[in-house]
């Protein structure tokens, strides 16, 4: 089911290159360079509102392109009242329906301008109203000056054959051809988002790379450079990036996939266990969203959130805990409450003493789940 989103997303911006290009290839040079990206296999293949936001993005685009402008508004405001990041891709899709955008303009009275303009204030309210507190966290932390470009980092240390020859495409583009401007402004835009962005967790940034590097897919896709020149070209850049990413694997044991069957298990137990006793959880990020969550949610970059939550732990708010990497961020502060106030009664799941004459012996069992030490590790990756 994970799987799905990834190959969904795939399948809609390899179709938008081929509306675009009319080339057939898109399916094939699209899928060929998402089977060597590490930044594409780690963080595509589950669910996560960035990849959701680029799958809904790269539908829109087809629909945008098969429409033939007939419902370009209509799609335009889907897009923003979906969440708040997908309003990031609103430039690109301006940008590359562009000539779109400005028929439709032109076709309107002022009547209708005026009432396109009352509709997009509305969803512009709209969003800012389910997304205030998204908005006040963003400032909050750009205000504190807490950049993290870890993930961006190891994104350029594992694909860096992609975005070095997506540069030199940059230019190419830009010193030799005129027809597809747009892409160049989209790439530009993506690069600059990554940038400034206040946290650019490893998904967040797979969910740009793929219109970052619509430079390359252009310059594959024109049918203006000879087969010949293209085919060697591409051919030289799968192996570079295939050797790159094999000697990634190999030095640093990278995994590629990664399964959560174990942790799934957990959670339904744990969730089954909580829900049965009517307790709160703290674990850091909400892993049981049905269940009464004591709000607390760390970040490696946000002290503010993390002392809120070391708060809560020292105060011995929670009425059980369930050990993730996100509270392993909070160091001897979290040790030392569960020590002083809780016991384990599976693994990783602790609950407050007082709450133990409720629970029946055979539901204290610290073996039976096969869990790895600190559950969702790979997600801080």
């Amino acid at each position: 089911l994970f799987s799905l989103l990834g190959v969904l997303s795939l399948f809609l911006f390899s179709e938008y290159l081929r509306l675009k290009t009319q080339n057939t290839w898109a399916f094939p040079l699209v899928f060929l360079i998402a089977l060597i990206s590490p930044v594409f296999l780690q963080n595509f293949f589950r669910i996560r509102s960035d990849q959701m936001s680029f799958a809904l993005f790269c539908g829109l685009l087809v629909l945008s392109f098969l429409s033939k402008q007939k419902y370009f508004f209509l799609i335009f405001f889907l897009l923003c009242i979906t969440s708040l990041k997908s309003v990031l891709f609103l430039i690109p899709l301006a940008f590359l329906f562009k000539n779109q955008l400005i028929f439709q303009l032109k076709k309107m009275t002022t009547q209708q301008k005026l009432i396109t303009g009352g509709i997009a204030f509305a969803v512009l309210i709209w969003v800012l109203a389910l997304n205030i507190n998204s908005l006040i966290y963003a400032y909050t932390v750009s205000s504190l000056n807490t950049f993290n470009f870890g993930p961006l980092k190891k994104s350029l240390q594992n694909d860096w054959p992609l975005f070095i020859f997506n540069f030199f495409a940059f230019i190419w583009h830009f010193n030799k051809t005129k027809w597809d401007q747009a892409s160049l402004w989209v790439s530009g835009y993506c690069l600059l988002i990554l940038l400034i962005s206040p946290q650019a967790f490893p998904f967040y940034v797979a969910s740009f790379i793929f219109l970052y590097l619509l430079p390359t897919w252009m310059f594959f896709l024109n049918t203006q450079i000879s087969v010949r020149k293209r085919v060697v070209t591409l051919s030289a850049l799968i192996f570079l990036q295939a050797t790159v990413f094999i000697y990634n694997v190999q030095t640093q044991s990278q995994k590629i996939y990664s399964f959560n069957h174990d942790q799934l298990k957990y959670i339904e137990v744990v969730g089954q266990f909580v829900k049965a006793h009517d307790l709160t959880y703290l674990d850091g990020a909400g892993i049981l969203p049905r269940e009464r969550l004591n709000p607390c949610l760390i970040s490696p970059d946000d002290e503010l959130a993390n002392q809120s939550c070391k708060n809560k732990v020292m105060n011995h708010e929670a009425e059980s805990y369930i050990i993730t990497q996100r509270l392993s961020f909070l160091g001897d502060t979290i040790i030392k409450a569960l020590n002083a106030d809780y016991t384990q009664i599976k693994p990783n799941f602790w609950i407050k003493n007082k709450y133990l004459s409720q629970i029946k012996p055979e539901e204290i069992d610290l073996h039976s789940l096969p869990i790895p030490m600190l559950i969702f590790g790979g997600d801080q990756n």
